[in-house]
């Protein structure tokens, strides 16, 4: 018998007989839909007849699945899946369930071994045994069996009526089949040309086995096979490296003709003393071009690339008698009047300078004289500049003392309405300065009140000269400071002081002597708390209660009458003790019991409409020192849902200690 494995979330495996499987699924059958294994919080729940769905309720989403859902079996659906939901009786497949309680894996999941979760069907129901034409075995109550469909080959004709599949064989239709009588014709055929291939007359084609032998070129032999009609094999001579005797005779005409016509002592011999074309090569400013593609000829040109044509020429002259000869009405022309430009001399303070762009190749690009007037006395190059546009007044200074001071050389500026810029020619304020700042001194008005009065447990930021402190912090506090710029001038500097929680991880938070204690909800998608009470004085009687509190600070009336409620002694086999549905309260015990102490881990999932929320508490009965495990969930308003609340019934004071773990 084989054996079926199933490892839960816990990383446990479980090998199970197909025995046993099939032993619950006819308890199932017979009996009820499901069945729980508390020893490993698995359950079993029968989806159809011959298959059972296996469910490990140890992980948080299956648990919630397995309370809002109920199982059932789809043709359609992946792993023949649906869940119906157990309030409005929506229908969805397993990939839509589980997002729906929050599961953040992959989806669609790609087996139902990644959510913890296994099916079995029972082999043994199938209605067919497997066979070549058996497509489908298919399953008692869950698919019918199927067998393959019957294709006709070529030749086959399938024909069908109410009893009989007949197969028949058409071989008519088979162009590549010949009859007897084409056999008989084709053998008399064959007789026939064998004996005219053995004539001892001619050159016998056939070998001693009556089998044409096979043909084979020599040199300067072709063998063409006609390949369209497939009727002859041409044998032809290539001659095509031979000359005709037509073609020797012009040859030998045409070499004494030449070596006659380069021998002719009137023109430039162009053979030596052996009858060999002598070599050519290029003197100044000529080239030489190999007729490369046909060699026919070798060309030979004057290389005029660095020379100037006449037509260039004349248009350069006329150019320049244009730009030279055509002086402004008070102007001088530069030309004189035999066309020759003029001399061009400066008396001080007036001087020249020229300027000239050369390219890599050391032509003049561009070439250009500069008047300027020259300061003979002092080193004064600035000036006051007054923008008539916007009233800005600005004191610029030349880069040079020969260069004369632009708005470009503003190095301070006055607006109208009197704030100063330097480094700016837009100031922002009565004294904006582009750059660093340096102060001799003190510095009063309200900058130096707000940083040199500390509180009276506090330091100052400014050290006993003025000067600002350095800030330095340790782990876990850590220092980020933020700032806001204009035009990259900073208008606005933030230090910030901060925790760095990541560093710390989760803490316990201890409280004491309190008679119940809030916990706040964040509005995350989850979170979970794990939770530890003693109570201050031992009671007889107690009832722990989990009241869900809306924002406007009353308790939603569902967490008193909507706790699913269960209540499992630890390490009984699983099986469960009590169970019941809407119960106030998730951990109770009759007289003389005292719950003391209690362990409690909360977990609440906020959905698209309401809030589930899950408490599993494990506390000890003491009077039989036996622990026991409670689990309790509940589905709350989730417009409104605030606080958790921790009370015991009968107001008994208790202390603790939580912990935020999501």
């Amino acid at each position: 018998m084989a054996t079926i494995s199933f490892t839960n979330s816990l990383n446990y495996t479980r090998a199970f007989t197909e025995t046993e499987l099939i032993s619950i699924l006819t308890n199932l059958n017979g009996s009820s839909n499901y069945f729980a294994n508390g020893l490993n919080e698995l359950v079993y729940i029968r989806i159809a007849s011959g298959s059972l769905l296996l469910v490990d309720l140890n992980s948080h989403i299956n648990r919630q699945l397995f309370e809002i859902y109920s199982f059932h079996f789809s043709v359609t659906n992946q792993f023949n899946l649906k869940l119906v939901h157990n309030d409005n009786a929506l229908e969805l497949n397993i990939n839509d369930a589980l997002l729906s309680v929050g599961y953040s894996g992959t989806i669609p999941i790609s087996t139902l071994e990644s959510v913890f979760m296994k099916m079995y069907t029972n082999s043994n129901q199938a209605y067919l045994l497997s066979h070549d034409i058996v497509k489908h075995t298919g399953n008692f109550g869950v698919e019918p069996a199927e067998l393959k469909s019957l294709v006709a080959g070529s030749g086959i004709v399938l024909s069908n009526d109410a009893n009989n599949l007949t197969i028949t064989a058409n071989i008519t239709s088979l162009s590549n089949v010949y009859t007897q009588t084409e056999v008989d014709n084709l053998l008399n055929t064959k007789q026939d040309l064998i004996a005219l291939l053995n004539d001892n007359t001619k050159i016998q084609l056939l070998n001693n086995s009556n089998v044409l032998k096979s043909i084979s070129a020599g040199n300067n032999i072709v063998l063409t096979n006609d390949a369209t009609s497939d009727q002859f094999l041409e044998i032809s001579a290539d001659l095509s490296s031979y000359y005709t005797q037509t073609e020797v005779s012009n040859l030998l005409n045409t070499k004494q003709d030449v070596i006659a016509l380069l021998n002719d002592n009137t023109k430039v011999q162009l053979l030596n003393n052996s009858n060999v074309l002598k070599s050519l090569s290029a003197g100044n400013n000529m080239v030489l071009t190999n007729d490369v593609a046909n060699n026919q000829f070798v060309e030979l040109a004057v290389d005029l690339s660095s020379y100037y044509t006449q037509t260039e020429v004349s248009n350069l002259l006329s150019a320049i008698n244009q730009a030279v000869s055509a002086p402004s009405v008070t102007g001088i022309s530069l030309l004189n009047s035999d066309g020759k430009i003029r001399t061009i001399d400066t008396e001080l303070p007036l001087m020249t300078t020229l300027n000239e762009t050369i390219d890599p190749n050391g032509s003049v690009t561009e070439s250009r004289i500069t008047f300027k007037m020259q300061q003979q006395t002092s080193f004064s190059f600035g000036n006051s500049l007054f923008d008539s546009v916007t009233g800005t007044m600005r004191l610029a200074i030349a880069p040079t003392a020969n260069d004369t001071p632009t708005v470009d050389n503003t190095k301070m500026s006055i607006t109208p309405n009197g704030d100063v810029g330097v480094g700016t020619t837009t100031p922002q304020s009565k004294l904006h300065v582009v750059g660093d700042v340096r102060v001799d001194g003190s510095i009063t008005g309200a900058f130096n009140s707000n940083v040199s009065a500390p509180s009276a447990t506090g330091t100052s930021l400014l050290s006993s000269d003025g000067k600002l402190r350095t800030l330095d912090t340790q782990l876990p506090l850590l220092m980020t400071v933020n700032e806001t710029t204009d035009n990259g001038i900073v208008t606005e500097s933030n230090l910030t002081l901060k925790i760095n929680t990541s560093d710390l991880g989760p803490t316990w938070t201890t409280f004491t002597s309190v008679s119940n204690y809030d916990i706040v909800l964040s509005g995350q998608p989850l979170e979970e708390f794990r939770v530890h009470l003693e109570k201050d004085t031992d009671v007889s009687y107690a009832k722990l209660l989990l009241h869900a509190i809306k924002d406007n600070g009353t308790p939603d009336v569902m967490s008193y009458n909507q706790w699913r409620f269960s209540e499992i002694p630890w390490g009984f086999n699983g099986v469960t003790d009590s169970f019941s549905m809407n119960m106030p309260y998730i951990c109770d015990k009759s007289q003389p019991d005292v719950i003391d102490p209690v362990d409690l881990t909360i977990s609440v999932s906020r959905g698209s409409q309401r809030n589930h929320i899950t408490c599993q508490a494990n506390w000890r009965n003491i009077s039989t020192t036996g622990l026991i495990r409670t689990w309790a969930s509940g589905y709350f308003d989730t417009t409104n849902l605030h606080l958790l609340r921790i009370v015991f019934e009968n107001s008994a004071a208790f202390s603790g200690q939580i912990m935020k773990v999501i």
